[in-house]
């Protein structure tokens, strides 16, 4: 990607000798400047060239994905090949989607606007210090600097120096930015799938609590207090004249079973006392 930005030494300031002291200083500031420029302009390019891939490869893997259900339909019909390919939609935009997430982890789309917009405000401040600079050595009388216009020349080399420190600096905060933003996301795509399966397993042993809960016992439930279960009282039986009668329960007469039941009713009363 290029050397590091590293700050160059200035020149000496020589008090005998001020134009070649401002010349030097004027030297090492601009040095600094193009080298900034010259760093931010081939790390743009580097960065643009793998989000041009990623970016790519995204859309042609989410085409790819929104075609597959069409070419599945058609194949249904026209049975081009043997095995079931509407499945595959699913797989594309997995794909296109982890393309996505690289770029956005690595910072590669957004770090390529970044140093391109940091290298066009560098070229820009240094073309207007290098006219301030021109404009302020015309204005100067004769070949000896006054100590006033010293000043003014080292005003503007303190100016556009801060400028340049300035702008690098913004944009390192921001990619720091980027980054911790970058992670954070990465740190809850991590604890979602587990989350949601911890959920789901708190659901499911819930639900499984309910279901033993409410469901009905297979065992008929027992009077309370007593141990022994409702039985239906068996109706005592009467044999009268060979045939076989019930007992009414609640009179105490004898009911015949059988074809001549009136007479076996009357047969079965007891007979009056003399």
């Amino acid at each position: 990607m290029g050397e590091d930005l590293l700050g160059d030494k200035l020149g000496q300031w020589r008090g005998d000798d001020w134009a070649k002291s401002l010349e030097a200083l004027y030297g090492a500031v601009e040095a600094r400047a193009l080298s900034s420029i010259k760093w931010y302009m081939n790390a743009r390019r580097s960065h643009s060239l793998w989000s041009k891939l990623l970016r790519g490869a995204t859309l042609l893997f989410a085409v790819a994905g929104t075609l597959v259900p069409l070419v599945d339909a058609i194949n249904g019909r026209q049975k081009w090949v043997s095995f079931e390919i509407g499945q595959w939609g699913y797989v594309c935009f997995a794909i296109a989607g982890a393309f996505v997430l690289i770029d956005r982890y690595f910072g590669l789309s957004s770090a390529w606007m970044r140093f391109s917009s940091t290298g066009l405000i560098l070229q820009r401040e240094l073309r207007r210090f290098q006219l301030d600079w021109a404009s302020a050595f015309a204005s100067v009388s004769g070949d000896n600097l006054a100590p006033a216009d010293a000043e003014k020349f080292l005003d503007l080399l303190k100016r556009f120096s801060a400028t340049v420190e300035d702008e690098i600096e913004r944009e390192t905060n921001t990619w720091i930015a980027e980054f911790r933003s970058g992670l954070a996301d990465l740190e809850r795509l991590a604890k979602e799938p587990s989350a949601r399966g911890g959920q789901s397993g708190a659901r499911a042993s819930a639900a499984r609590d309910t279901d033993a809960g409410s469901a009905p016992s297979a065992t008929p439930r027992e009077p309370a207090g007593t141990g022994a279960s409702i039985r239906t009282p068996e109706l005592p039986t009467v044999h009268q004249h060979g045939k076989k009668s019930v007992a009414n329960p609640a009179t105490g007469k004898a009911i015949a079973q059988g074809p001549d039941s009136a007479s076996t009713f009357n047969d079965a009363r007891p007979e009056p006392k003399a």
